[in-house]
């Protein structure tokens, strides 16, 4: 079992890598830098090279997921279930491949802007 530092703008988090294709794809791309984007119930940033290989459904997965969408390469981490997330709208939850699970509170992510960095690396 791999765990991983995804730093995001102010908030640094871990999670445990799971075993999943997604989660193959994620290791070949590591260490990587990208930019968040930020919605009223994803956290979300680009994961060069990867290419999930199957599809988990929206419903299948749960605040603290990482989710590596099949569009194109778009990693995400659903914030939907959190207290200050106002809205109950699934739209832009797309399906994808959960591929890690975020070890801690997740709360911290409300402080995270459109534009800030990402940098995602395997840690001991």
């Amino acid at each position: 079992m791999k765990k991983l530092k995804i730093s995001i703008g102010p908030v640094e988090l871990y999670a445990r890598l799971l075993d999943t294709p997604a989660a193959e794809a994620i290791c070949v791309a590591l260490p990587f830098s990208s930019e968040a984007r930020v919605s009223d119930s994803i956290v979300s940033f680009l994961a060069p090279g990867a290419a999930p290989l199957h599809n988990c459904g929206p419903g299948a997965r749960r605040a603290g997921d990482f989710i590596l969408s099949n569009d194109n390469s778009v990693c995400g981490i659903d914030i939907n279930r959190l207290p200050f997330v106002r809205s109950t709208d699934n739209a832009s939850r797309r399906p994808g491949d959960v591929w890690a699970r975020a070890m801690g509170d997740i709360a911290a992510l409300k402080h995270v802007i459109d534009g800030d960095p990402v940098s995602v690396e395997a840690v001991e």
